[in-house]
């Protein structure tokens, strides 16, 4: 009789498991969140959704889901990462200002920060400083940095869109500073405008996938692993390179 007892325990803790395990999986559920940010999230073009969009698009696939990734305003898109549960947001510059207002899953590729110009090649931060307007995306690193730098003459681009290149080229501002990889997809976006002058470098900024504070470690942990499967694959290096054409 204690035989056929144990196994009957032993058989109801075993059908508890599986019948919690569904309640598990959906309750860690998650979402992800993204706003128009060339060439990582575009979403609208089939052909080229992005780098970073295609990226989380093979994260979901691999964990067996069909999440919708979401576009809104990037403030609003930063928001919803901030004060919401189990939301991923892509692409998030690593800042100081930012640091202890997400949960930091992985690092993708750096960021490299520069002045673009339609009129010459700025040298210095000193020289920018002089200038009448520069432009930058408000609440992103670029914007921060140069705030940091005692700049004056932000010009703050509430969210960023294709029109950029002809601003410049309408003497609205002297020059962008933004991040390289975006200033080439714009002006991909603008062939018949003119070539632009790139600065040097002045900053590496991590690009990431993060989440929201209260993001769950065990989704964590399965988006922290996936990336790093894709990174041996050098699935990431083929992605991102294929938006450099």
């Amino acid at each position: 009789m204690g035989k056929i007892f144990k196994k009957y325990i032993v058989l109801t803790l075993t059908l508890s498991v599986f019948l919690v395990l569904p309640c598990v999986a959906k309750a860690e559920q998650y979402r992800f969140v993204t706003g128009f940010l060339p060439p990582w999230s575009m979403s609208t073009d089939p052909e080229y959704p992005g780098s970073f969009v295609e990226i989380a698009s093979e994260i979901d696939r691999r964990l067996g889901n069909q999440t919708k990734i979401e576009v809104y305003p990037w403030a609003r898109a930063l928001e919803l990462a901030q004060e919401g549960r189990n939301i991923i947001i892509f692409p998030l510059g690593r800042t100081a200002e930012r640091e202890n207002h997400f949960t930091w899953i992985d690092v993708i590729k750096p960021m490299e920060m520069v002045f673009v110009s339609l009129k010459s090649k700025v040298h210095s931060f000193e020289e920018a400083r002089e200038f009448k307007r520069v432009l930058v995306h408000k609440g992103a690193p670029p914007d921060h940095q140069l705030e940091e730098s005692n700049f004056k003459n932000l010009a703050k681009i509430p969210s960023l869109t294709p029109a950029i290149p002809r601003m410049l080229a309408h003497d609205r501002a002297d020059a962008w500073y933004t991040p390289k990889d975006m200033a080439h997809w714009m002006w991909k976006l603008n062939p018949e405008m003119d070539v632009p002058y790139f600065s040097e470098p002045y900053s590496n900024v991590d690009l990431t996938f993060a989440g929201s504070p209260t993001l769950s470690p065990v989704i964590v942990e399965r988006v922290h692993r996936i990336l790093g499967d894709l990174k041996r694959e050098k699935y990431l290096e083929k992605v991102i390179e294929r938006y450099k054409r």
